[in-house]
């Protein structure tokens, strides 16, 4: 997937933008040629959160078809993120999680956790064994539970969207 050189996460219709959520000022992304160089730093933000709240996060994959965002199958929904954010086997510790320095793997429902980010190439290439070529949307949304039940009345929600081309 190659993401828009406009901005490579924009926050969903009607939610407040990502920079109420988590500081970004010294967080570096840059397309390289094999992906995406990532370095820096990123800052939780979520001030009424407390460690013992429950953050359930929701994605969505959407396709343009025919003038409008089609979703697609391809969804998943963690309802307890945290015990799993660290977590080897899933993907979101591949793509991103795993070059946070060790002593900061801590779940972002904690206001100014802080992640130092060792400098890494996000690679956006992946094997599939059908036609993926086209326009996709990613939607990420976040929602917290105060003790894990009670739901906090603000969300976090961002996309990306971008263009998905076979390579031979």
């Amino acid at each position: 997937m190659i993401p828009d050189d406009s901005v490579f996460y924009d926050r969903c219709q009607g939610a407040n933008p990502i920079s109420d959520y988590f500081y970004l000022d010294d967080f570096i992304m840059e397309y390289v040629e094999n992906g995406i160089a990532v370095s820096g730093t990123v800052v939780c933000q979520f001030k009424e959160l407390e460690p013992t709240d429950r953050m359930h996060v929701h994605i969505e994959v959407f396709k343009f078809q025919r003038g409008a965002w089609q979703l697609t199958p391809f969804t998943m929904i963690i309802n307890d993120f945290c015990p799993k954010q660290f977590a080897p086997t899933t993907p979101w510790y591949q793509m991103f999680f795993k070059h946070v320095v060790e002593n900061d793997r801590k779940c972002f429902n904690r206001y100014n956790q802080t992640y130092h980010l060792e400098p890494f190439t996000l690679d956006l290439s992946m094997e599939m064994p059908m036609n993926m070529e086209g326009r996709w949307k990613v939607e990420l949304r976040v929602t917290a539970y105060k003790n894990g039940v009670k739901k906090y009345p603000f969300y976090f929600c961002a996309h990306i969207v971008g263009d998905v081309y076979k390579v031979i």
